[in-house]
């Protein structure tokens, strides 16, 4: 009776953590669903629907105080650059009527994209944003939810010791989880303010692109726009990775003794998972996702360095 009494002890510990495992796993494994939403969601969106009010605020910014800023260092950079055509040719007393005339082409495409800067800007981080927004498609084709089983009848038949190792295992899965959503909401506003601050100030970097000293300044900033405008692809892509180590841990919870109909019920033993499978391939798929969730923490704060590398932008 005795015996009986700590067996139904044991069982209601049993079914205890069951529940509360679970429901961490539940919890943990939804939450990547709403990770890809959020990223999909920020990433999708240009400057000026991201936030209409700050991008026009920017906007005002860039035409009323850094273009006039702009206009002259652009005015400075043509006259000193006319200058030396000059000078190079034996202090102005030979002049090479065809450089001229290139020098007064460069001049006019050089204003062509100085008053077109913010088209040229908020054109690339549009094109950032559809390349980001096709990429989301692939990760949404399947959610997690649609996996996940809505039963856990395999934890039933593990031994407590099992239960409470997956419950600390799931317990540190949510809290890597939720340290993936902080680190994805800090690199995402911080893009977001870095894109403000590159269509604010535009205007005095494309000033210099059609000079011959200083001319790589316009040049890389076209390439560290456009590295910009890709990082969220890039954030993306580690988002992905992630999301299908945790498709597989969601398809590793629905392992079921599998006989085929064919086969004689008394021999279905052969089929049958055993405990220990099912608990150790368990046990590899959540330290899998804490392992990459970790390792994704550290690689979305290098999208930006990566995204820069890929097009030689410093």
């Amino acid at each position: 009776m005795i015996e009986d009494f700590f067996d139904s002890i044991v069982d209601w510990f049993k079914e205890l953590l069951v529940g509360f495992v679970e429901s961490a796993l539940k919890s943990s494994l939804n939450s990547v669903d709403d990770v890809v939403g959020i990223v999909g969601n920020q990433v999708s969106q240009s400057p000026e629907t991201w936030n209409s009010d700050i991008f026009v605020m920017m906007k005002g910014i860039s035409d009323n105080v850094v273009l006039p800023v702009a206009t002259m260092l652009f005015t400075f950079l043509v006259l000193y650059d006319f200058i030396q055509l000059l000078v190079e040719k034996n202090n102005f007393k030979e002049v090479d009527y065809q450089q001229v005339i290139f020098f007064v082409g460069r001049t006019a495409f050089g204003l062509y994209v100085l008053n077109g800067t913010m088209t040229i800007v908020t054109g690339l981080f549009r094109v950032g944003a559809w390349i980001a927004e096709k990429t989301v498609g692939y990760l949404s084709a399947e959610s997690i939810a649609s996996v996940f089983p809505s039963d856990l009848d395999i934890l039933t038949n593990l031994d407590v010791s099992d239960l409470l190792l997956l419950l600390l295992l799931s317990g540190l899965m949510n809290i890597v989880t939720m340290a993936i959503v902080i680190c994805i909401y800090i690199v995402l506003y911080g893009r977001m303010i870095e894109i403000y601050i590159y269509i604010a100030s535009s205007t005095i970097p494309m000033s210099t692109m059609v000079c011959r000293e200083i001319g790589e300044t316009g040049k890389n900033f076209i390439k560290a726009v456009f590295a910009l405008a890709l990082q969220g692809f890039m954030i993306i892509v580690c988002v992905a990775i992630y999301y299908a180590l945790v498709l597989n841990l969601a398809g590793t919870l629905s392992l079921t003794p599998d006989i085929p109909e064919n086969v004689d019920p008394t021999l279905g033993w052969i089929y049958t998972l055993s405990d220990e499978k099912i608990m150790a391939a368990i046990r590899n798929a959540i330290i899998q996702v804490i392992v990459m969730g970790i390792v994704l923490c550290f690689t979305l704060f290098k999208t930006s360095t990566i995204s820069k590398s890929i097009l030689n932008a410093h």
